[in-house]
């Protein structure tokens, strides 16, 4: 809930709709209506939900989480600036000075992007992590010197070991015509015994009605061509605020 809430106020969401978030996450850790069940993709789970997030502001929060898409390429940027600023001989540097000086540098770099923007530089470094060959393509000869002079040893594959062990690593290749034979009698001797023993279902009288099964409202709607449609909003619709909200969560909690 602390979670959400300080989401909620970075997000520039109302007290209201902050008390509202608490509702809902007492809610769903309830497994109560609306938020029921479940499907391996969370996502879709939320967009499909049927109810509107200005009403369960959950589902918003849900949305806006899920959408966010997980990468490690901004924090691997952010450790090789600071390998560049704590070297061998400046390996005493405490946590509290390296963050300040890596927010000096990406100030710094910022101006100096913002510069070459401006001058119509660019300002992204033109390097590469991959090493190719000027030839193209496999060593064709590897591959044949490979193919020919190594073959490879399965463990399973039977050696040495005794007649009991080599029977019980036998293929279905290696039953024979007479022991299928003998399995498909057995079978249908089986299948005979069955039916002798089997149920008659009970003789009803009685008539079911169309309607008591079927909704022939729904029937008639799907008839026209009309399907039922589910309630999907964008993620930020309600949540256009610029500036984090002006309560305090320690106070809703």
């Amino acid at each position: 809930m602390r979670i959400g809430l300080d989401l909620a106020s970075r997000f520039g969401w109302k007290e209201d709709t902050a008390r509202l978030l608490i509702r809902d996450i007492n809610t769903y850790a309830n497994g109560s209506s609306p938020f029921e069940g479940g499907t391996a993709n969370g996502l879709d789970w939320w967009n499909k939900l049927p109810v509107k997030a200005s009403d369960y502001p959950l589902k918003l929060m849900g949305m806006r989480i899920l959408s966010i898409v997980p990468h490690a390429g901004e924090v691997e940027r952010l450790f090789s600036n600071l390998g560049h600023i704590q070297g061998v001989r400046r390996c005493g540097l405490s946590v509290s000075h390296m963050q300040t000086l890596g927010s000096l540098r990406n100030y710094y770099q910022g101006v100096v992007d913002n510069k070459k923007k401006d001058s119509g530089q660019p300002t992204r470094r033109k390097h590469a992590h991959m090493h190719t060959r000027k030839g193209g393509g496999v060593d064709s000869q590897k591959v044949a010197d490979l193919t020919r002079n190594w073959t490879f040893q399965s463990p399973l594959t039977p050696g040495n070991e005794s007649v009991d062990e080599d029977t019980e690593m036998m293929g279905l290749e290696d039953t024979t015509v007479e022991e299928l034979e003998a399995e498909f009698d057995r079978l249908q001797a089986s299948d005979k015994r069955s039916e002798q023993h089997v149920v008659p279902p009970p003789q009803t009288s009685s008539t079911v009605q169309l309607h008591e099964v079927y909704n022939l409202e729904e029937i008639a709607t799907i008839r026209k061509g009309i399907t039922p449609q589910s309630v999907r909003e964008e993620p930020t619709i309600h949540d256009r605020a610029e500036q984090p909200g002006s309560w305090d969560p320690a106070n809703i909690l």
